[in-house]
């Protein structure tokens, strides 16, 4: 029987307590990839579903917003165009909130967030565009209230393409800036 003071003894412990703490160190480490490498993942097909659709969102709300503000300045224009546009815009919104609507507690905060501002604004556009049939606002009003919409949308872009994958990142960053300058440009059209 192996004394415990035996050298055998001791070797046996000092390769044994070793081996088991890195085996422990590995079972962590690779829990720990496995869940960074779903969360990759998630937000990759994240990005990949939601950029199109939040550009889709984003240009129909610019055109709405202008012919908005096209039928509050003059009584005289027909009211047809915008709501026809309406319906473009109800689409782009209908095809976001499904295609987004997988995001999961797995996505990082800024992301998180964005995609749940630009999901809960969407659900003001109604409001706006009651105030804008009944006349009871102004074009500022109108305006402000759109561009708040598409704020949050082209916010949601950029946080999209923060994401901890290169191809995504290098798609998505060049597009939110584009979508940027568009939208400065309509504002200022």
């Amino acid at each position: 029987m192996p004394r415990l003071g035996s050298l055998r003894m001791i070797l046996l412990v000092l390769a044994v307590i070793p081996s088991l703490a890195l085996a422990a160190l590995w079972g962590v480490s690779t829990a720990q990839l496995a869940v960074d490498w779903r969360e990759q993942d998630q937000h990759a097909d994240l990005a990949a579903r939601g950029i199109p659709l939040a550009r889709d969102v984003a240009l129909n709300l610019q055109e709405e917003r202008r012919l908005s503000a096209e039928v509050l300045a003059n009584a005289n224009t027909s009211p047809a165009a915008l709501h026809a546009q309406r319906g473009r815009t109800d689409r782009a919104v209908r095809a976001f909130r499904a295609g987004t609507g997988g995001g999961g507690t797995e996505l990082h905060t800024e992301l998180r967030e964005a995609l749940g501002t630009a999901r809960e604004n969407l659900g003001l556009l109604p409001g706006i565009r009651a105030n804008t049939d009944d006349e009871s606002t102004t074009q500022n009003v109108v305006f402000e209230s759109f561009t708040m919409l598409i704020d949050s949308d082209l916010r949601l872009v950029e946080a999209l393409g923060n994401v901890d994958d290169g191809e995504v990142t290098v798609k998505a960053r060049p597009l939110a800036d584009l979508l940027w300058a568009e939208e400065m440009l309509a504002r200022s059209g």
